[in-house]
């Protein structure tokens, strides 16, 4: 059974407009998924459907077998398992200080002082910020938000992260340890889903894609079968994560590689299987 699974979910705002349309897939527990598409596709309100913050105009979905209910008890009890990390962290936090932000969730569970303080250094830890801990959230750079943030959705250890695009404000580094941290928490079972405009960043680093348009589903699938379908990527207007297309170009054997220095590697001990005794290297024509 899929721990989440959305049937014929369609959202319309208030003003009119249709953001999502008849949409139905389904999420496994301790997958990593990205959640790819242009500006305009959805991603944003689906996953505040699945946190529960917006419910649909059509359609349902269903958490560990159990329809969604919105009433207060059972939106508290889903939050505990489903956290969302806002795109904006400014739409996120709220206390006086970074301590006290990420605090928040866990002390308005009922958790012992003791459980609260060990779940703040935990999440601070995690995310590089346990210097911040005593600094006002609005002396903050961006980057230092957005790692606030996800340090707040930690504290309370939820089975499943949505995370709508983390990584935007962060450098490369940091974006690196964060990729890391969701694998970790990924390899003891949490399930996350990170919605994101690098299709190469996706490609390096989920088990399988969603991709949606306009509202809809275009292709759910493992890395391979989104980012090697042609059609959908001129559709969308995307080029192919590189690894992939050099890999394709190049006709080189093996499963595809995921990353830079997977392919790199593959493609060194490819040319050194062609080599010449002399030590030349035969081109692709030859």
């Amino acid at each position: 059974m899929a721990l989440i699974e959305v049937e014929a979910l369609s959202y319309s705002y208030p003003a009119g407009s249709e953001a999502l349309h008849e949409l139905s897939l389904s999420i496994s527990a301790g997958s990593r998924v990205a959640l790819v598409g242009p500006n305009g596709s959805g991603k944003s309100t689906l996953l505040r459907h699945l946190n529960g913050l917006l419910q649909p105009t059509h359609g349902r979905i269903r958490f560990r077998g159990e329809a969604l209910r919105y009433d207060r008890l059972a939106l508290r009890a889903l939050r505990q398992q489903v956290g969302l990390i806002f795109q904006d962290p400014e739409d996120q936090l709220f206390a006086a200080t970074v301590g006290e932000d990420i605090g928040f969730g866990p002390l308005n569970l009922g958790l012992a002082p003791s459980e609260v303080k060990r779940r703040i250094a935990s999440a601070a830890a995690a995310t590089d910020i346990v210097d911040l801990l005593d600094r006002p959230l609005h002396a903050l750079s961006a980057g230092q938000k957005a790692r606030a943030a996800v340090a707040g959705v930690l504290a309370m250890t939820p089975t499943v992260i949505l995370a709508d695009e983390p990584l935007a404000s962060l450098d490369p580094p940091t974006q690196t340890r964060l990729l890391s941290l969701f694998d970790d928490l990924a390899n003891n079972g949490c399930t996350i889903l990170l919605a994101t405009h690098d299709l190469e960043q996706a490609y390096s680093w989920a088990d399988c894609v969603i991709a949606l348009k306009e509202g809809r589903l275009l292709a759910q699938g493992s890395v391979y079968e989104v980012f090697g379908n042609a059609a959908l990527l001129e559709s969308c207007g995307w080029q192919q994560p590189w690894p992939l297309a050099i890999y394709l170009t190049m006709c080189l054997p093996g499963v595809p590689p995921r990353r830079r220095s997977e392919l790199l590697a593959h493609i060194k001990s490819h040319l050194h299987g062609i080599s010449h005794n002399d030590g030349t290297v035969r081109t692709a024509e030859a």
